[in-house]
């Protein structure tokens, strides 16, 4: 109605996914959701994204939202164990080639350089000018949020953090919930 505190829409984003874990499957969108109000309103965020680690699916960012669920249950001294195992089951079912498999390849002791020189070759390797072929605000947005696992430093990794922080900067004033939702995973600084 418009009337609403920023509590009451909390309420009703937990009130829906709540009845969503009843009959669906959990998107990338709920799932970030989740993992953001886990740390920030923890009292009836946690015990939904407990339960909804158990019912994600494959989607675009997902392996990005469990990695953050992860981190987020680990500092509560939760037990990971669900979250490895919906983990492993969303890595083992990443396409071949494509963003997907960027996702897993970051995860992937070994293959960590891959993920960085496609990375880098996707944004363009933070050089001016527009990427070639064009990719779209959510493929983007993705490529943001992966490069957040990047769990080293390099010139080279340096150099696509720069490259995907300026892509970042580009999308931050998207509407589309994916980029939204992907954009808010990517976030390290809170």
């Amino acid at each position: 109605n418009g009337n609403e505190t920023p509590l009451d829409v909390v309420d009703l984003f937990l009130d829906e996914v709540e009845e969503t874990l009843d009959a669906a499957s959990i998107g990338t969108l709920a799932m970030a959701a989740l993992v953001v109000l886990a740390d920030r309103e923890p009292g009836r965020a946690v015990p939904l994204l407990d339960q909804a680690v158990g019912r994600v699916r494959p989607a675009v960012g997902m392996t990005v939202a469990l990695s953050r669920a992860w981190a987020s249950a680990w500092a509560r001294a939760a037990d990971i164990a669900p979250i490895e195992s919906a983990l492993r089951m969303i890595v083992a079912m990443a396409p071949a080639g494509g963003l997907a498999s960027l996702e897993a390849a970051v995860l992937t002791p070994g293959r960590e350089d891959e993920a960085v020189q496609a990375l880098t070759a996707m944004v363009g390797g933070g050089l001016p000018g527009a990427q070639l072929p064009r990719r779209s605000d959510v493929e983007l947005a993705q490529a943001v949020a992966i490069g957040s696992l990047i769990p080293f430093e390099s010139e080279t990794v340096k150099l696509l953090k720069r490259a995907l922080d300026d892509v970042s900067a580009r999308l931050r004033s998207s509407t589309d919930p994916q980029v939204v939702a992907l954009l808010a995973l990517a976030r390290t600084d809170d």
